[in-house]
């Protein structure tokens, strides 16, 4: 029934099924489409994908997140403190690879950031300091960057909170 409804002479469609021609939905579809340059009626048989590879839309910047750039309450980043072992990242390559994943780099990133790192090893701030991939906005990477790890910094045998320089090397996408 559909199909009858879907032709113009359903008598027409009737006849064509009684005696054997063979009829296509895409080829009736594609002879009633208008001709425009470029565009084939027949479908692709092609299973390569052509074109540039897209990133994914950048993840929604939510208010939180201006809070990690924020410098208020925390020591300058150029302020020295006194330290006998600095803050160390933990699963820096964990990160790197989950800020790989979502970013979708063509090519291998290098990020540099400074970091505040609390007495118990979390980041409480941040602030890029450079990027070899103008693209690369925070709100790609401050969700996987908080999951980062750091041994503390050490003052007298006793964590302390200190500012730090790490450098991110996010791989290419395969």
């Amino acid at each position: 029934l559909l199909f009858w409804a879907c032709q113009s002479n359903p008598a027409q469609g009737e006849g064509n099924l009684a005696s054997g021609t063979s009829s296509s939905i895409v080829d009736s579809v594609a002879s009633s489409l208008p001709e425009e340059a470029g565009v084939s009626a027949s479908p692709s048989t092609s299973t390569a994908t052509s074109g540039p590879r897209k990133r994914p839309p950048s993840p929604k910047k939510e208010a939180w997140m201006d809070t990690l750039l924020d410098l208020a309450g925390v020591p300058a980043p150029n302020s020295a403190i006194l330290v006998e072992e600095e803050p160390a990242p933990q699963n820096l390559r964990s990160v790197e690879i989950r800020i790989a994943k979502q970013y979708r780099p063509l090519r291998p990133v290098k990020l540099i950031l400074r970091t505040y790192v609390t007495e118990t090893g979390a980041i409480r701030r941040f602030q890029p300091l450079e990027c070899s991939d103008p693209e690369l906005e925070p709100p790609y990477y401050i969700r996987p960057l908080l999951e980062l790890r750091f041994t503390p910094a050490l003052y007298n045998g006793r964590p302390v909170a200190a500012w730090t320089t790490i450098e991110l090397n996010i791989p290419a996408e395969p």
